[in-house]
């Protein structure tokens, strides 16, 4: 809670900031890859994903028909998600077990 109050020595206005008010959460962030390089075919598990209640946020940089590679040849993920939970073992339970879910599709034609 904010409580402004005057500072004696500078006529200033001070703000203290009680921070034991602050409801903080666990948050992870995980990137996507598919396993090999190729055209995407399909993409799967995306929905799951986004129905749960701890997702922040995903976003898949790609979609079906896109060609992808892999690092070293890039850097730049094909999807991503947030999420947040209560604690970090539970954080770290979720995130892998919506992340198991992802499945991206290609092919080497």
């Amino acid at each position: 809670m904010l409580k402004p109050q005057k500072s004696q020595k500078f006529n200033q206005d001070i703000i203290q900031l009680d921070l034991t008010e602050c409801n903080q959460k666990a948050t992870g962030f995980r990137l996507f890859f598919a396993e090999n390089e190729g055209t995407i075919t399909k993409i799967e598990g995306i929905e799951k994903i986004s129905e749960d209640l701890q997702t922040v946020e995903i976003e898949m940089y790609k979609k079906i028909g896109d060609e992808v590679l892999l690092p070293p040849r890039i850097f730049q993920a094909h999807g991503h998600m947030i999420v947040t939970a209560e604690t970090l073992d539970e954080l770290d339970f979720k995130v892998d077990s919506l992340t198991k879910s992802v499945r991206i599709e290609v092919t080497n034609d």
